[in-house]
């Protein structure tokens, strides 16, 4: 599924994102104080949030790596998507202008993350992905999902989006806006129309989107849950809308990833 000759090169990678990922995260958790004065205090339950999931998504990286050898193709694909949930946290960071102790390392980790999934994505070999693997994926039902989040996070943006224009005043997570209507929407809506002309692209995408989604929705949901330790109200529109993303984006992957026959599988029914 992967040319063997980049595998070696995202391995380095990868341990340079785990290692730093774990440092920078764990030491945010443990000390809150480094945030301020450029995360309001409102948002420090989303950012500590952030950070458990940073945390737990670099262990999990880890152990991709350990198991790396011993397991089948599908293990590729929670790579990309643990490397894509990095991508977008610490590229908020990054483009927040959060100028802490750990400025640098949220663009270290940005960047290596992007050319790490440059660098896997050029690296599949989508015939032998899609050859015989793909054919009992429930691709219409992940297609509606993917585009009803789609709709769901354009109108919950834009209703925040369109009153501040109006006002002309600069509403916070600025990057968060740039992120999604730029690229993570577009990105769905693409893998959406992918899947429903049967194209490949579209079945590589799919998996990893909803595995990605998934530990964001996760990160959104716990934030808002935790949130009156804080000081802030508890949002049910939010908790909904994020228990949503980060429930039904697993519950998908699930069904992806047991759907997806691997070559153990198949070697396992000859």
């Amino acid at each position: 599924m992967l040319k063997n000759k980049y595998i070696k090169t995202l391995e380095i990678l990868t341990y340079f994102i785990v290692i730093v990922t774990f440092i920078v995260s764990l030491y945010s958790i443990l000390n809150m104080r480094i945030y301020r004065p450029f995360v309001p205090d409102r948002l420090f339950s989303g950012t500590l949030s952030q950070d458990v999931v940073s945390l737990v998504v670099s262990i999990l990286l880890l152990i991709v790596l350990l198991k790396l050898r011993n397991s089948s193709e599908k293990i590729y694909l929670v790579w990309a998507a643990l490397l894509g949930y990095l991508l977008y946290a610490y590229g908020l960071y990054a483009f927040d202008r959060v100028y802490n102790m750990f400025f640098l390392c949220y663009i270290a980790i940005f960047s290596l993350s992007l050319f790490s999934l440059i660098i896997l994505f050029s690296s599949f070999d989508l015939d032998y992905f899609i050859e015989i693997r793909t054919q009992h994926i429930p691709k219409k039902s992940i297609a509606v999902f993917l585009f009803l989040l789609a709709v769901l996070f354009i109108v919950t943006w834009l209703k925040i989006i369109i009153p501040s224009m109006i006002d002309k005043v600069q509403p916070e997570g600025n990057s968060i806006f740039v992120f999604d209507l730029s690229f993570f929407i577009p990105l769905l809506i693409l893998t959406a129309l992918k899947l429903f002309k049967d194209q490949k692209l579209g079945y590589l995408l799919s998996g990893i989107l909803l595995m990605k989604m998934g530990f964001l929705g996760f990160s959104v949901l716990l934030g808002g849950l935790i949130s009156p330790l804080f000081g802030q109200p508890f949002s049910i529109f939010q908790s909904i809308l994020f228990a949503i993303l980060g429930i039904g984006s697993f519950i998908f992957a699930i069904i992806y990833i047991n759907s997806l026959r691997s070559d153990w599988d198949l070697e396992s029914k000859d």
